[in-house]
């Protein structure tokens, strides 16, 4: 799991976070942590409430300005293009642009269009929009992110054990146990994956 999906994960389940917060429990470096958290801002996730706070935001909002949607304008302009084209041109890191592109690839929408060389002796992939896609108007909908369980799980566990209130309070003890049971049953239902 990426940073930036360690991240997201972490605010879906918290809500209401801070830099200091996310710091501690995901081990993220300062710098890096500021970038993420303004790419996850930008892309409709998080609302910053003040100084280093950020607040959960249910589902990306709707309209032309989504960063979902300059996404989609930028590969309907270019006849074929790279993830670097598009975060450039849709104001978003690559890292989202790569996202997109594959739940696009998944529905069809996205086929690979070569390679272009770049800059030194490397390469990046293209990309092209295939018929089906470029017959949309509109960029086609996206799920609603759900975090996962485990991860919220694990999240609420290690917030009563952090806190210490799984040791001072009989009731929090009892709810990290039944926390540690639903982990330990998530993680048994992975192990044939």
């Amino acid at each position: 799991m990426s940073q930036h999906e360690q991240v997201r994960q972490f605010c879906a389940a918290h809500g209401t976070v801070r830099n200091a917060q996310i710091r501690q429990a995901l081990g993220i470096p300062s710098t890096v942590l500021s970038k993420i958290l303004r790419d996850l801002a930008k892309q409709g996730w998080l609302k910053k409430i003040s100084r280093a706070t950020w607040a959960w935001q249910e589902k990306q909002p709707e309209g032309r300005g989504t960063v979902w949607q300059q996404i989609w304008t930028a590969m309907r302009i270019n006849p074929v293009f790279c993830v670097a084209d598009l975060a450039r041109q849709a104001g978003t890191s690559d890292h989202y642009v790569r996202k997109v592109l594959r739940e696009y690839k998944d529905a069809g929408l996205v086929e690979p269009a070569g390679r272009r060389p770049t800059y030194g002796s490397g390469s990046t992939k293209m990309w092209r929009l295939t018929s089906k896609a470029r017959a949309a108007r509109e960029a086609p909908t996206v799920d609603k992110f759900q975090p996962n369980p485990l991860v919220e799980n694990v999240c609420r566990l290690t917030r009563l054990i952090c806190t210490g209130q799984a040791t001072r309070f009989p009731g929090k003890r009892d709810q990290a146990l039944e926390l540690c049971e639903k982990i330990a049953g998530d993680l048994r239902k992975t192990e044939g994956q």
